[in-house]
């Protein structure tokens, strides 16, 4: 057995290196290889999950997702990846609040994602909510601040975004960009 976890290890550093590399075909077949020789690795199934993604084979890498949750229900990386490519939106929002759970330094930037899926489903309150912890924890994020003033806008809250709020600036200008 520990030579199977020997190979499984080369393998999975293998895959790793061409992941880096964008060789993301040749990192599913080094994934697979790893997780051949050591199916209980809940990591190999979330790298292959992304690399899966990568090449746009999303039922398989929820797939992998799914099963790297199953191995390990304390990684919150993989309810996370799996939130961001489910389709249905209430399943993302169950994997984004675990994740948020189970890794509380990671909360602003889950909480973004989390935001998109409220904001696609016209909860524009819990959206703007979202944005807001996110802003805590990256204050400068341009990509949150704008995203943030949209949802103010599609939620009929201009005016509110402008009114003394330091994300006022994204607000104008996505009021007037709007129309």
């Amino acid at each position: 057995m520990a030579w199977a976890r020997g190979v499984s290890n080369q393998a999975f550093e293998s895959g790793v290196e061409l992941f880096a590399d964008d060789k993301f075909v040749e990192a599913v077949a080094a994934f697979t290889t790893a997780i051949r020789e050591n199916p209980t690795c809940s990591l190999y199934y979330s790298w292959r999950a992304s690399a899966l993604e990568r090449l746009e084979r999303l039922p398989e890498s929820i797939i992998d997702a799914t099963r790297a949750i199953m191995l390990d229900p304390c990684d919150y990386n993989s309810y996370w990846q799996r939130g961001s490519m489910v389709p249905d939106d209430e399943q993302a929002l169950r994997d984004y609040t675990t994740a948020m759970v189970l890794e509380p330094s990671q909360r602003g930037a889950i909480a973004a994602w989390r935001a998109v899926t409220l904001e696609r489903l016209s909860r524009f309150d819990e959206a703007i909510q979202d944005y807001d912890l996110a802003l805590e924890s990256s204050p400068d994020n341009s990509k949150y601040l704008r995203d943030r003033a949209f949802v103010l806008d599609s939620a009929d809250r201009y005016a509110e975004g402008t009114q003394s709020n330091p994300y006022h600036y994204h607000v104008r200008v996505v009021h007037h960009q709007s129309y």
